[in-house]
């Protein structure tokens, strides 16, 4: 498996690991998506923030396709 592959499995699985704690894989709750970033990102972003940022259609959870916007945007 090549080196981007890895990484971007990587990503889905954190996405995955954080996502399943209320039953539900496909989607961030409010309380999962502060416990992945402040344990992958630490201090550097505001959770309430990020989630308005990210919640694009309005839900109050953030799916996969939602996510990756912020992790293109952390790596940019």
């Amino acid at each position: 498996m090549s080196h981007l592959l890895r990484n971007i499995r990587s990503i889905i699985c954190i996405f995955e690991k954080y996502a399943k704690d209320d039953g539900d894989c496909d989607t961030l709750s409010k309380g999962e998506l502060k416990q992945l970033i402040q344990t992958e990102f630490a201090d550097v972003i505001v959770v309430s923030t990020v989630l308005h940022l990210l919640d694009t259609d309005c839900d109050g959870k953030v799916g996969f396709e939602e996510f990756t916007v912020l992790v293109f945007k952390v790596v940019k």
